[in-house]
């Protein structure tokens, strides 16, 4: 996983980048590149997916832009393309800008608090339950560290758990019992 996010001239944008191999062939790649202005009023959004097999594969593009209670997408699903416009209530967050949005909420303190999120493959918002704990000492990853627990639902299918440290770097993503994990590193020791 690669995240970089910078701000210039009133705007944050960020690049991401997660890739899974998932064994046999299998791979799941994922890349997102957006802008949004602080209050949210402005959003811009750039992702494909591709996931591949050994007897397939498929790529899943769009990009939308948010603003003025207005979302247009173009979306190309493995080759299928379609340009729609719609109108959104304010205050909805294109899915991967309240990613980045949770990381200001566990700056914000202990406490509940709902996030309204779009998929850009979606026309329909769904809500976001983000639970934050306090500063806490806990075992994360072998290791006894302080750490903000944070609990997030999407409806009754999508729980995830994040680990974030005290500065709001995130240090894992998943729970005790999950395989996957976030760790911060460097580029290089990431591709050994």
């Amino acid at each position: 996983m690669r995240f970089k996010m910078t701000e210039s001239e009133g705007m944050y944008s960020f690049d991401s980048e997660v890739r899974n191999d998932l064994g046999d062939g299998n791979t799941d790649t994922t890349l997102v590149r957006g802008s949004f202005s602080p209050d949210g009023r402005v959003q811009k959004l750039e992702t494909e997916e591709t996931k591949i097999n050994p007897k397939q594969k498929w790529t899943f593009r769009a990009s939308a832009v948010a603003q003025a209670g207005q979302v247009k997408v173009s979306r190309d699903i493995n080759g299928v393309k379609e340009d729609r416009t719609f109108a959104v209530e304010e205050g909805v967050l294109l899915n991967d800008i309240a990613e980045c949005v949770r990381t200001v909420l566990v700056g914000a303190g202990r406490g509940s608090y709902l996030l309204k999120s779009l998929s850009p493959f979606s026309e329909e918002w769904s809500i976001e339950m983000i639970d934050v704990g306090g500063l806490e000492t806990l075992e994360v990853d072998g290791r006894t560290r302080e750490c903000i627990l944070v609990q997030a639902y999407v409806g009754r299918r999508k729980n995830m758990t994040y680990y974030y440290a005290p500065d709001r770097s995130i240090l894992r993503v998943g729970g005790p019992k999950d395989l996957f994990s976030v760790r911060a590193t460097t580029k290089e020791d990431a591709q050994k």
